[in-house]
């Protein structure tokens, strides 16, 4: 085994200076800082890890000599980080154990960090241009996506909504001009079409209120055409709570409840309740990481081809838990969405996101627990709604501030990338 030292000012010349000397086959044992500056490595030919292990143990032999053992680096691999054209080699084997990887060198990894910081500083002021550009070239558009970040709209709903946006003047309000947006592309279901479905299923997470959406649903109906107008099939599922407020909702309307668990049992109770002109299925909390989520939307798909299909979402949900539960339900092609839980959230930024970037039509809205007085048809209350909307997005003091760092990262990186 031949072992020999390199001294030269920076890595990549001592590494040439070592291939052309030693070769490829050449062990680097040790690479450390000179005294005089620049880069000292220590490396060996024919290298023997037992041979170097037996010199270890030997006495007089320095610490400088422990730590070099143990700090090995594949030359082919130091030498492909710097940049420098090497013949393939092959990889030299230790019986002491597995070879220590370049990535985990101190200094390569030290410098590795320096280079991902300066890339990200670098992106950084990228985006940050590419948005002051952007607020220099069209003004009213960017304070557009201002006002929309601010009442909680994610970027990339709000950059479909902007991309809607015809030619404006430069005296035009942003505000306004959100608020008009919101309420041009929140899409309503047509409220003549509600009452012309028999059937009617509720769909969503747990907790979204589904059952408590399919009482107020059967108080409103039973009100106009009577009480024996109403059934109610619950598909069945090991529940707490949900079933019992339906079941005892039901004595006090003495109307039929009907627990079903395969597609046969569904046609069954459907053709059970034929005469009731308003047929409510209650279904039970679905998520999108639920191992039974695939079994749950081929019984579900049935009750789909019955009637109309609401996906039910509570508006104190996070946004990123509502994109996820609606991606999971879209295969059921829900007709609109029941809003819920209005008078919980602190803001509705998240669900106006949803129904934006799905374009899913908004059904209902409850606004409280009343059965009957606080659940409202979409047309009725969309202004409500969207001012809602605004006035708590404006008022309430978000966790992440909408600033010029926040549209410098969300639109000024995209309109870089773009």
């Amino acid at each position: 085994m031949k072992i020999k030292r390199y001294v030269g000012a920076t890595m990549r010349e001592v590494l040439a200076q070592v291939r052309l000397e030693q070769g490829p086959d050449v062990v680097i044992i040790s690479n450390r800082r000179a005294e005089g500056g620049g880069v000292e490595l220590t490396t060996a030919v024919d290298y023997d890890d037992a041979l170097m292990n037996e010199a270890m143990r030997e006495p007089g032999r320095t610490q400088e000599a422990g730590q070099s053992a143990s700090a090995r680096v594949d030359a082919q691999a130091v030498a492909a980080a710097y940049g420098i054209d090497v013949e393939p080699e092959h990889s030299v084997q230790t019986q002491g154990g597995p070879r220590m990887a370049w990535s985990q060198d101190p200094s390569l990894v030290a410098m590795r960090r320096e280079v991902e910081t300066l890339r990200e500083l670098m992106e950084q002021q990228m985006a940050a241009m590419s948005w002051n550009d952007r607020m220099r070239r069209e003004p009213v558009h960017a304070r557009v996506l201002m006002e929309l970040s601010k009442v909680g709209v994610a970027p990339d709903a709000a950059r479909l909504l902007v991309r809607n946006l015809n030619v404006v003047t430069r005296d035009a309000e942003p505000a306004r001009m959100a608020m008009a947006l919101l309420m041009k592309h929140v899409a309503v279901a047509d409220e003549t079409l509600l009452g012309r479905d028999r059937v009617v299923t509720l769909v969503g997470g747990t907790g979204m209120g589904k059952t408590t959406s399919i009482v107020k649903l059967a108080t409103r109906h039973a009100q106009k055409h009577g009480p024996k107008s109403v059934g109610f099939i619950s598909i069945a599922e090991d529940r707490i709570g949900g079933r019992d407020e339906l079941v005892a909702f039901c004595r006090l309307l003495d109307a039929p409840l009907l627990r079903v668990q395969t597609p046969r049992g569904l046609a069954a109770a459907l053709e059970q309740l034929r005469d009731r002109s308003l047929v409510l299925i209650d279904t039970p909390g679905t998520g999108a990481r639920d191992p039974r989520l695939s079994e749950r939307l081929e019984l579900l798909k049935h009750c789909a081809t019955r009637g109309r299909v609401l996906l039910t979402l509570a508006a104190n949900t996070d946004q990123n838990s509502l994109e996820a539960l609606t991606c999971a339900l879209l295969p059921l092609r829900p007709s609109g969405v029941l809003l819920t839980k209005t008078d919980e959230a602190a803001g509705f930024g998240g669900v106006l996101s949803v129904l934006v970037r799905h374009a899913l039509p908004l059904a209902y809205v409850s606004t409280g627990q009343g059965l009957v007085d606080d659940l409202h048809s979409a047309a009725s209350r969309r202004v409500w709604l969207i001012k809602q909307a605004y006035a708590l997005g404006t008022r309430s003091e978000s966790v992440v501030p909408v600033d010029e760092h926040y549209m410098a990262e969300h639109f000024g990186r995209q309109a870089k990338h773009a």
